[in-house]
């Protein structure tokens, strides 16, 4: 007897190019949803709203959006460095759609052709340094006052599953929230190829802070041959809205 698939399962896409006239499905969620997935399916939106796109075979294990797509895209004004997470309601062929931008905020779809510029995000000033609240954070963490924030961390086996953002560089980046989950999109050279990490804040009172790299992480670290035991430069690009990983030593 197969195993019974879940209910929501979910995926997220980068957007590198918002011209794209198709949006390719990950791999293994094809591989496990297979059976699942029929030719046509809805693209539904937190409004209600929905749009018919095709879901096409291209062979290989490789599904992609195709006819359809681009009129979505066009419809919530989907730009370059934002990233979508997909939920598939597997009973009806239903892929509930949320948009984050390139800072990791969430933001409203606008159906008007363009999407909304409202990816304002509440920071809040902290009074209290987060090393004086959190003991597990790595005493080499440090902050660095430069023309963009950075900081520099020394990576350890306890941070295989996350990484504590440094209290001084999240809210020189704007990640400081208290309003909702929000994610970074990571680079690493030589590829250049970006990553979605999804943060997990907590503010048990205030002035108390944390910020962790939480789902998304280990995989970024394996797929960029991250190591422990060595020294990494964490620096965020304002004009790139993503944070630059380099090796110190």
């Amino acid at each position: 007897m197969g195993r019974k698939p879940k209910s929501r399962p979910s995926f997220y896409k980068v957007i590198f190019n918002e011209l794209t006239n198709h949006l390719r499905l990950p791999h293994v969620f094809v591989q496990k949803y297979r059976e699942n997935l029929t030719k046509s399916a809805k693209l539904r939106i937190s409004s209600g709203e929905t749009w018919n796109v095709e879901l096409e075979d291209m062979g290989d294990e490789e599904f992609c959006f195709t006819r359809g797509w681009t009129k979505f895209s066009a419809d919530i004004g989907l730009k370059m460095w934002e990233f979508l997470v997909f939920s598939f309601n597997v009973g009806n062929s239903t892929f509930d759609v949320s948009v984050y931008g390139p800072s990791g905020c969430e933001r409203q779809i606008s159906t008007r052709g363009k999407g909304s510029d409202s990816d304002e995000d509440e920071v809040v000033l902290l009074s209290q340094d987060v090393t004086s609240i959190n003991h597990n954070i790595d005493p080499q963490l440090v902050a660095q006052e430069e023309a963009h924030p950075q900081f520099q961390i020394y990576l350890k086996p306890h941070h295989r599953s996350r990484l504590t953002i440094h209290k001084k560089f999240a809210l020189a980046a704007g990640l400081a929230s208290r309003k909702s989950r929000k994610a970074v999109v990571l680079q690493y050279p030589p590829d250049q190829r970006c990553w979605p990490v999804l943060l997990d804040h907590d503010f048990p009172k205030l002035p108390y802070f944390r910020l962790d790299m939480a789902r998304g992480w280990p995989e970024f670290m394996k797929k960029n041959g991250l190591k422990f035991m060595k020294t990494y430069l964490f620096e965020y690009i304002p004009d790139k809205n993503v944070i630059e990983v380099k090796l110190v030593n």
